[in-house]
């Protein structure tokens, strides 16, 4: 099939590259022109596993294009794949406004009809709203409004395994219109995924609403589950328990999953706190108090508090002046993004308060840290180049993530710096032995 997918951020570029190498014909659109011009030339960068191979084979082949021409991207695809940012309002609801922008300009320029189907993280009533939006235009064309379908279906793809997410996903959630365009969308749909290994059990058609609260649902319960451990984490260190010992009591529960149930630094990232954030305010507008997932958010946001306050009890000074060492500053491990990451809002929490930030993650430039963390003050952030267990000369030091790196060096240093140390990750409970 011809497909068009519009937007070359993570998503877009996930779901062209992986729909270019299921066989079809792809044209990926950016408004962003130099973008799409390094993406031509193969000289984007790309840190997500296989992606770059998968991206390059398929323009070898001439399966997957890239443009910054609208009209050519919109004429091009039977299907348009919608991956557009949809980040917060002032009010903290989610913005939806470049969708309906877009959606806007294909209904002025439709000449055959489409099959619009809408990845982006959206509120509860987006696609409908969509499609009487496009429908409205469609008809002072004096064109039949059925000429396009809207379709729901949300992405699931997790930075470092994205490409087997789409590949081989947990399961496909697809939203259907209640019209005549329905079969007609089930058929392009199943199609579209045909080649995708997964089973028929694992593809769920339903209406919009119930498509897009999936979405949001799914999200809510992983920032519950995290929340929840690390809360009873807080406790289990009160009491001289071990935590990774009563996870492995309830993953081994057959009545639990074990998804999302080790305790750590807290959800972070680009996706899962602006959904729990915009999940929270639709529902508020609705007049439905999601008393738990707020309590999840409430707690998670804690957190940047909870390991300053330990600091402050530690070494017994105040945030004035204090110097810190940060251990993993991308948003989880091994990731070179800083989109939500607990590391940025730590150091800005530092840093406003007259401290200085030193970091080591080797995913991370210290300019890309610098910039995203605090503009004006580049000589409070130093990156450490390599760690050095004989030079720890730190009011504290923050352990963020428990790759063996860090892992590693916790042993180095544990037995002479134990009282520098914030172990957010809980590595002392991976008994680990020297």
């Amino acid at each position: 099939m011809n497909i068009s997918v519009i937007g070359c951020g993570y998503v877009g570029m996930v779901t062209g590259a992986c729909l270019a190498s299921l066989g079809n014909k792809v044209l990926n659109y950016d408004n962003d022109t130099e973008k799409i011009r390094l993406f031509q030339n193969k000289k984007i960068k790309i840190d997500e596993p296989h992606l770059d191979i998968i991206i390059n084979n398929n323009i070898i082949v001439n399966r997957l294009f890239y443009t910054d021409n609208l009209l050519e991207t919109i004429s091009h695809g039977e299907i348009l794949v919608i991956c557009i940012d949809t980040p917060l309002d002032e009010d903290r609801s989610i913005n939806v406004e470049n969708l309906n922008r877009f959606i806007s300009e294909v209904g002025k320029c439709i000449f055959s009809p489409k099959i619009i189907v809408i990845k982006s993280t959206v509120p509860v009533g987006t696609a409908a709203y969509l499609y009487n939006l496009i429908s409205g235009i469609l008809k002072q064309r004096n064109i039949d409004p059925n000429f396009i379908t809207i379709v729901s279906n949300p992405e699931f793809l997790r930075e470092g395994n994205s490409v087997n997410d789409f590949m081989a996903p947990d399961q496909i959630i697809i939203g259907l219109p209640d019209s005549i365009n329905y079969s007609f969308a089930k058929r392009k749909m199943s199609k579209l995924y045909s080649r995708i290994n997964i089973k028929k059990s694992q593809i769920h058609f339903m209406n919009y609403e119930s498509a897009e609260l999936c979405k949001l649902a799914i999200n809510a319960m992983i920032a519950s589950r995290i929340s929840f451990i690390n809360q009873l984490a807080d406790l289990a260190d009160q009491v001289s328990v071990n935590i990774r010992e009563v996870e492995r009591a309830i993953v081994m529960d057959k009545r639990f999953g074990s998804g999302f149930l080790h305790s750590g630094q807290g959800y972070s990232g680009p996706c899962i706190p602006k959904d729990i954030i915009g999940l929270i305010r639709f529902a508020d507008k609705k007049g439905i108090d999601l008393s738990i997932v707020k309590a999840a958010a409430n707690y998670n946001s804690s957190i940047c508090d909870s390991i300053l306050n330990k600091i402050h009890k530690i070494s017994g000074k105040n945030l004035s002046n204090l110097n810190s060492c940060i251990l993993g500053a991308g948003f989880k491990n091994s990731s070179s993004s800083l989109k939500g990451s607990l590391a940025v809002d730590l150091s800005r929490l530092i840093i406003d308060n007259n401290g200085s930030i030193s970091f080591y993650d080797p995913f991370i430039s210290e300019l890309d840290f610098r910039e995203c963390v605090a503009k004006s003050n580049h000589l409070k952030i130093k990156k450490i180049i390599k760690l050095n267990s004989d030079e720890i000369k730190f009011d504290a030091v923050i352990f963020l993530q428990d790759t063996n790196v860090y892992v590693n060096f916790y042993k180095s240093i544990i037995k002479r710096y134990h009282y520098l140390i914030i172990d957010a990750c809980r590595i002392s409970n991976k008994r680990i032995r020297n």
